[in-house]
């Protein structure tokens, strides 16, 4: 090197410049990781929950001249878990118990199988009509398409005529000879040609409110029958205020 070459200056392998970017692109590493950790356990827990909640605050409720307090894991849609008015409400409740979802119970709510343990119960204004008990004796008899079959838990059963509004359903009813009998109507499994026996069963009932029920359930808790309505029926004295 001559004098007449400037010396380079010797500069340092590691800057302050270098570790801010280092730094930084470490920091950003972090908070994208951060994020995607807290959106996957936001997410996964959406999934099992599949719209659930295990929330058991109170929700007063008010359908025509009735109020339900209802705890809000016992409420089935999201937008319906608030105070109000409202034309309509939708619960679940599982069966044995009776109650609402819980960490407890998840599994009956979310089973995709054949034989949910779940009570469907809509609430709604009375439109004036029989419920189905009453609908029996003047309608359903004239619809009948077989001598009376026997069914679980002392009910007898009947098919419904090809050629009515029924078809494709059967009617459960008690044994026992009532001016208002315990009726309710399900859906038949006719594949293969085989006697045709219940998937889906639904009954409704008026209440007072001018309120009526619509609840139903798998076939397999059939048997139960008797046992479900009275767990309704005590639900809604409990939880229901007529104005």
């Amino acid at each position: 090197m001559t004098k007449d070459q400037p010396e380079f200056e010797k500069q340092p392998l590691i800057t302050p410049n270098f570790l801010w970017r280092v730094t930084s692109a470490i920091g950003a590493l972090l908070i994208a990781t951060l994020i995607i950790y807290i959106g996957g356990n936001y997410w996964s827990k959406s999934i099992s929950h599949g719209g659930h909640t295990v929330d058991q605050s109170k929700h007063n409720i008010t359908i025509g001249k009735g109020t339900l307090s209802v705890t809000a894991n016992s409420i089935r849609f999201s937008e319906q878990r608030r105070d109000g008015v409202t034309s309509r409400l939708n619960l679940y409740f599982n069966w044995p118990d009776f109650t609402g979802y819980t960490k407890e119970n998840a599994g009956d709510f979310n089973d995709a199988g054949e034989d949910p343990n779940v009570i469907f119960v809509d609430v709604a204004k009375s439109n004036g009509q029989m419920d189905m008990s009453s609908r029996f004796n003047p309608i359903y008899r004239n619809f009948i398409d077989s001598a009376p079959l026997e069914g679980p838990g002392e009910l007898v059963y009947y098919r419904m005529s090809d050629s009515s509004n029924f078809k494709g359903e059967l009617i459960y009813t008690e044994r026992l000879v009532k001016e208002r009998p315990f009726v309710i109507k399900c859906l038949a499994d006719t594949t293969n040609n085989k006697t045709p026996s219940a998937t889906e069963c639904q009954r409704d009932i008026n209440i007072i409110g001018n309120l009526s029920v619509t609840y139903r359930y798998s076939q397999h808790l059939l048997p139960h029958w008797e046992a479900i309505e009275s767990k309704l029926i005590k639900f809604l004295q409990l939880t229901l205020k007529v104005h």
